[in-house]
């Protein structure tokens, strides 16, 4: 193991990172554009699913409803995270309690994983692809003595903090926007908030656009006048945070 627990946590928090990239290709894969090869976005999802204990199967279907709730500007496509996240309250310590300090406490992550431990098990098939995925990885780090690594490097940032950087996401792309969506720019935000993800509004606007080419395509929008809602830095983020909520979304403009 790392010999010093500050270089622990760094790694920790750096894996989690690295984690929510492997969901930002599993995110534009889930659209079938991350491969030029329709086909591959499914057939190579062990390489960026499995590891997080995710599936095409199980992501698709919901962000679909999603992608159509925004897109038609459904009074309740932002429930979700008013209501079901539980973040419409007002008030600075409530939101600093539910955005900060619960998640980073370790309650939404335990619970992220046992819902999804329930999902695969609803799923028998994706269950034991994941299983098979998995059973020989941790055999061999059993085997080579390195089982405690794997789960300090790895489980420790995906049960910990990948959920919170994952729910600082979903805020940062939707909680009170005017829009309904948003872009980013800035340091903190492409490296905590929307890894490989920073032009989320332009997703909503065609998520036929892989997110490693969104950024030529958010310039090409500019040159002909279409800006889109955006947030930049830490102070962004935390406007966002302790912003007002919006349930209603207009639809985007063609």
């Amino acid at each position: 193991m790392l010999e010093h627990p500050l270089v622990s946590f760094i790694a920790i928090v750096v894996v989690a990172t690295r984690q929510r990239a492997l969901i930002a290709i599993l995110h534009t894969a889930s659209h079938g554009v991350f491969f030029r090869t329709r086909r591959w976005n499914t057939s190579l999802q062990p390489l960026f699913a499995y590891p997080n204990l995710q599936a095409l199967a199980l992501y698709r279907p919901d962000h679909v409803i999603h992608h159509r709730e925004v897109g038609s500007s459904s009074p309740t496509a932002l429930d979700y995270l008013n209501f079901e996240m539980d973040l419409a309250p007002p008030g600075f310590w409530r939101r600093t309690y539910r955005v900060l300090l619960r998640p980073l406490a370790g309650y939404d992550g335990l619970v992220a994983t046992w819902e999804t431990v329930v999902e695969l098990v609803q799923h028998p098939r994706v269950g034991l692809a994941i299983l098979a995925f998995w059973l020989p990885i941790l055999s061999l780090c059993a085997w080579a003595g390195v089982l405690g690594q794997l789960l300090l490097y790895w489980f420790v940032p995906m049960i910990w903090l990948r959920p919170v950087l994952g729910l600082w996401s979903e805020m940062a792309d939707h909680f009170g926007t005017a829009t309904g969506t948003r872009d980013h720019i800035g340091l903190f935000q492409s490296m905590f908030v929307s890894v490989y993800g920073l032009y989320h509004a332009l997703h909503h606007r065609d998520p036929r656009i892989p997110c490693y080419m969104e950024k030529q395509a958010v310039a090409a929008l500019a040159r002909i006048g279409v800006e889109h809602e955006t947030t930049s830095d830490f102070r962004g983020f935390l406007r966002t945070v302790y912003g007002e909520a919006r349930a209603h979304p207009p639809a985007p403009a063609d």
